[in-house]
């Protein structure tokens, strides 16, 4: 798909092939892959250093999130523990959308705990747009199921703690207009020039695949 993009310049409608188009999965990974393809051409590394890249910023935000919680120490052995779980290793070398999802939910919880935990004012806002921005671009990673895998731990905390002051004090107007302004335009836009999109990928796949037997 992300070889489709670059060979016929339709970066908005992921397509198997020319004028077919693959209407299962949003387009954050197919774009990462094809803006690889246009810098190294085609071949079996450039397919999968989107993988690879996005693991390596995951762990990253790992290192970066369990020190600001506690140490160094303590940063170093979660990258440990992380880089060497099966699936994770396995995934880092994969052509697979999960990947993406994996690294827009971590920079999402990774916003919106530091947001939390933040002394400033301006330090909490400016964590929690990371967390908007991490939430729209998780809807084009892998549709709602990026969103049920970012608010499912952010409701849990809040229920838990019962922090309802801080969680009033972030910006919430303006975090999910920024969380709109990533995620829609595309939906939008794709729809246009390829009707039915809407149908089949929202109640389809967000639906349907759960409730119909056959779908």
């Amino acid at each position: 798909i992300g070889r489709e993009m670059v060979t016929t310049g339709n970066w908005v409608v992921p397509q198997i092939e020319e004028e077919v188009p693959f209407w299962g999965k949003p387009p954050l990974m197919f774009w990462f892959m094809a803006a690889s393809y246009s810098l190294m051409g085609f071949s079996e590394y450039s397919a999968r250093f989107p993988s690879f890249f996005l693991s390596c910023f995951t762990l990253v935000m790992v290192y970066f999130l369990a020190r600001r919680i506690l140490n160094a120490s303590f940063a170093l052995m979660s990258v440990l523990f992380l880089s060497t779980m099966a699936l994770f290793y396995s995934y880092a070398g994969y052509v697979a959308v999960d990947t993406a999802l994996l690294f827009t939910v971590t920079l999402a919880l990774s916003g919106m705990l530091c947001a939390l935990i933040s002394e400033s004012k301006s330090g909490r806002r400016w964590w929690s747009y990371v967390f908007f921005l991490g939430l729209g671009l998780s809807l084009l990673a892998k549709g709602l199921v990026g969103a049920v895998l970012i608010m499912g731990p952010v409701i849990l905390w809040i229920w838990w703690n019962r922090e309802w002051r801080t969680i009033r004090s972030l910006p919430w107007f303006t975090g999910l207009l920024l969380t709109l302004l990533v995620a829609v335009p595309w939906h939008i836009v794709c729809e246009m020039k390829s009707p039915g999109f809407l149908d089949y990928y929202i109640i389809g796949e967000h639906w349907k695949r759960f409730t119909v037997s056959d779908w």
